[in-house]
């Protein structure tokens, strides 16, 4: 058996390649997304947490608020960001309440928890658990 190269189809395969070529470059450079994260641990007598970041970071900045959003009446009224060098922090990062500008009033007994990018009027959520 002999192979036969057709030069038709050299155009196509080569679109096909750069096709492939600029989707993995898009998602390489695509934003923190839901589920992007997961919470890992819940530490009670610290109230505090474990949050696995599932890709990197890239600059964006994270935010934490109690509250759910399958809640019927989820609102943002008060959150935390995360401390600046989280921005840098890569997937498989664990994230804990040190790592969020808190005080020691923040995050007391909360009954769910949800990270998220965006502002508080308009959030997207990356992740949350419910306690």
């Amino acid at each position: 058996a002999s192979f036969r190269f057709q030069a038709v189809e050299a155009p196509l395969d080569m679109a096909l390649l750069k096709s492939f070529v600029v989707l993995s470059a898009w998602s390489l450079a695509e934003a923190l997304a839901p589920g992007d994260c997961a919470f890992v641990g819940i530490y009670g007598d610290n109230d505090d947490f474990a949050l696995v970041l599932m890709e990197d970071a890239d600059g964006e900045s994270i935010s934490l608020t109690e509250g759910s959003p399958s809640d019927a009446d989820f609102h943002i009224d008060h959150w935390a960001t995360a401390k600046h060098y989280v921005s840098d922090f890569t997937r498989g990062s664990v994230l804990k309440r040190s790592d969020f500008q808190t005080d020691t009033a923040s995050f007391l007994a909360p009954t769910a928890l949800s990270a998220f990018k965006g502002s508080a009027e308009s959030p997207t959520v990356l992740c949350s658990i419910i306690l």
